[in-house]
């Protein structure tokens, strides 16, 4: 029982990581994790997966991308690239597979956070939930208690021993400190004894 509680905790420990986790740079050659927000890439992605993407050195046609939102920068996007315009830099032209449409906007390679490499179906509705204050309870204070409970006595057990020991420690070093005080008073008290 005690097992189940403390992966349970593991669990909630690692998806409040992950939830914590910062999109980084697309230049450095790191993996970045995204929400998918909308169905507008069904049946490829669906509403509340993750996708994982990584930047590459260049995109081509087909290929799904991550991207910031030309309108709201704090937004990404993720779309597949149906073709591209060169000009003096490239600019993509991007689409959801569910949407009649293309988006309204080119797309410089700037704007790109990644190639989506791999996805995780439904994990972002789990992430979702948690971030909402009852999901925050039910993953993250709710096991964190029980264990707390579970474990209560053991932690009072090894605090008391850590007490003691601590204690037995300072008396050491304090009963050693008396003893070579007492040994310089009686250095010093024979010093005056045999100068007299």
């Amino acid at each position: 029982m005690k097992l189940i509680f403390k992966l349970v905790l593991l669990f909630s420990i690692l998806i409040v990581c992950f939830l914590s986790y910062k999109e980084k740079n697309s230049n450095d050659n790191n993996f970045g994790f995204y929400l998918v927000d909308s169905d507008s890439m069904s049946p490829t992605l669906k509403k509340g997966d993750i996708v994982i993407t990584r930047p590459f050195d260049s995109y081509s046609s087909n290929d799904i991308v991550t991207f910031m939102y030309p309108f709201n920068m704090t937004q990404t996007i993720t779309h597949r690239i149906i073709g591209y315009e060169n000009e003096e830099t490239t600019s993509f032209i991007t689409k959801g597979d569910k949407n009649t449409t293309v988006d309204p906007w080119n797309l410089s390679d700037e704007l790109i956070k990644g190639k989506v490499v791999f996805s995780i179906p439904f994990l972002g509705h789990l992430i979702k939930f948690i971030r909402t204050p009852v999901g925050l309870l039910l993953f993250v204070v709710l096991p964190l208690g029980l264990n707390i409970i579970l474990e209560g006595d053991s932690l009072i057990k090894e605090s008391r021993l850590f007490w003691i020991m601590f204690k037995r420690r300072n008396s050491f070093k304090v009963n050693k400190l008396k003893w070579k005080l007492k040994k310089r008073l009686a250095v010093q008290n024979q010093n005056r004894e045999s100068s007299v």
